[in-house]
């Protein structure tokens, strides 16, 4: 009887340890050095593999022991962005290595997609969860995977105006953007600015650049944005919990429309900056809106131009004109240092009677008479208008160079 409690007590014993062992968790490692873009991938990675193996545990850990472990790692090989998954322990584990942060990051969510996850601009999909403990893919235990960008330059472009895009927004929407960007492999999110639009004004000659307001329910000229007074009387308005419906920055005194705008989109960027986004900043050349009539007249006659009715435009290659541009992407810079590119937007004829090549000074007409015969555009007001944003376009590299801001 004795040897038989002895005999059962090793055989527990025994099943005690299979059973620690078992359970031992996934180790996540990670470099020392992580930066904040792959350390959110990562914890990605552990909510998303939990979903999917819910009978095993992932876990973060600065020194792996366990032969089922995922490294994460950058190593400097490969082009830019690029990364490999690749088995390690004997296809036990793998490891993830990229060419820089970016590249880790992708390879994070490559892996993630083997698993049948999908990422996608306002939410992510998993699979059905897997009844038993974490595996390797399939396709990545047949053969390693490598993989890098065919396009350098990846955009997201969101667009102001309406309350069912970014012009409702608040912080934590925009963060979920630009997080759910990442995942898809965007590298650049595009913001665009309408010249009165609060998120940025500037000073020139004593004169501060006018702005309107952020849209509501209640105000701002936007397109597409139905005003009222209540928007709980509108169908559907039982749905809302407040007489007015907008992002936060657009639902203070307007007196402080301007700061409260600013402040949100000075977070924006520097969340994508910090998850290793790139921001490309467009913004309006030629309305009146971004170009305030008070302002362009007090430039000399000689470095402004008509362009249709009593509109007009700063001369990019005059002293004065450049001067005008300077301050803009000057004080663009400055509130935004987390912009790495600037987009010229322009329209075709932006005024009654548009461009037109009477309007050029001498020696612009010159010059136009050497392209005028361009036959993949339609008219010459419509050749002299991106002839004058060519013009626009030169002078902002010039600026941006002496700016030193060759990123830009």
């Amino acid at each position: 009887m004795y040897k038989k409690l002895i005999f059962s007590a090793s055989l527990l014993t025994f099943l005690v340890n299979l059973s620690i062992s078992a359970a031992a968790p996934v180790e996540i490692s990670l470099d020392k050095d992580v930066v904040p873009a792959v350390q959110s991938a990562a914890d990605d990675l552990i909510s998303a593999l939990q979903k999917v193996f819910p009978n095993d545990s992932f876990v973060l850990a600065n020194e792996t022991k366990n032969p089922r472990q995922i490294e994460i790692t950058v190593d400097g090989q490969g082009t830019p962005e690029s990364f490999r998954v690749t088995k390690i322990n004997g296809g036990q584990g793998l490891r993830i290595a990229g060419a820089d942060p970016l590249g880790s990051v992708y390879g994070i969510y490559h892996l993630l997609e083997c698993y049948g996850c999908g990422f996608y601009l306002t939410y992510d999909t998993f699979p059905v969860a897997e009844k038993g403990n974490w595996t390797i893919p399939k396709q990545i235990l047949e053969k390693d995977f490598a993989d890098a960008p065919l396009a350098k330059e990846r955009y997201s472009f969101n667009w102001h105006n309406f309350l069912s895009g970014c012009s409702g927004w608040d912080l934590a929407q925009w963060k979920s953007w630009i997080d759910q960007c990442r995942k898809m492999r965007y590298n650049i999110v595009m913001v665009h600015a309408y010249g009165n639009n609060p998120m940025f004004t500037f000073e020139f000659k004593g004169m501060t650049k006018p702005v309107g307001f952020l849209a509501s329910t209640a105000r701002g000229r936007d397109w597409g944005t139905p005003h009222v007074n209540d928007v709980r009387r509108m169908i559907g308005g039982e749905h809302f919990t407040s007489a007015v419906f907008g992002s936060p920055p657009a639902l203070v005194p307007p007196e402080q429309r301007i700061e409260s705008v600013q402040k949100m989109m000075k977070q924006v960027f520097a969340h994508a900056k910090s998850q290793g986004m790139k921001i490309a900043f467009q913004i309006d050349v030629d309305t009146p809106s971004s170009n305030p009539p008070e302002m362009i007249a007090a430039l000399p006659e000689s470095a402004r131009m008509k362009v249709g009715g009593n509109q007009f435009r700063p001369l990019p290659d005059t002293a004065e004109g450049k001067e005008y541009y300077t301050i803009i992407l000057k004080r663009l810079f400055e509130l935004y240092p987390e912009i790495t590119s600037v987009v010229v937007c322009t329209r075709v004829a932006p005024a009654p009677g548009g461009y037109s090549v009477q309007n050029f000074p001498e020696h612009w007409k010159k010059e136009f008479e050497t392209i005028k015969d361009r036959k993949e555009l339609n008219n010459q007001n419509q050749l002299a208008a991106y002839f004058w944003t060519g013009k626009v376009v030169r002078v902002f590299q010039e600026i941006v160079r002496e700016l030193d801001r060759g990123d830009s």
